[in-house]
């Protein structure tokens, strides 16, 4: 939103050093105040809380499938098949 540290604090009725705190994860903001960051922002308390949301990929989901699409890659490149041939049966389908 383009807030600053000084702006954001006063936003949330906090100290700039509170706030800073914050964001160098010092310290969290209590219940009530991160309803109010997440009502401010438009997003979830597990969102501000880096939780995943139902059918949402957490980071380590996406490392791993990115991890197993190289692998498969890697055998289809070995067995001398074109992965853009999976593709376009995927498609069929």
């Amino acid at each position: 939103m383009g807030l600053n540290q000084a702006q954001a604090a006063k936003v949330f009725g906090v100290s700039t050093v509170t706030y800073a705190r914050w964001e160098t994860r010092v310290f969290s903001p209590d219940y009530a105040t991160l309803v109010k960051i997440a009502d401010y922002f438009d997003v979830s308390t597990d969102y501000l809380l880096e939780r995943p949301t139902p059918g949402q990929l957490t980071s380590v989901d996406k490392e791993n499938l990115r991890a197993a699409a190289n692998t498969i890659n890697d055998i289809l490149t070995r067995a001398d098949i074109d992965p853009s041939l999976l593709e376009k049966h995927h498609e069929n389908k």
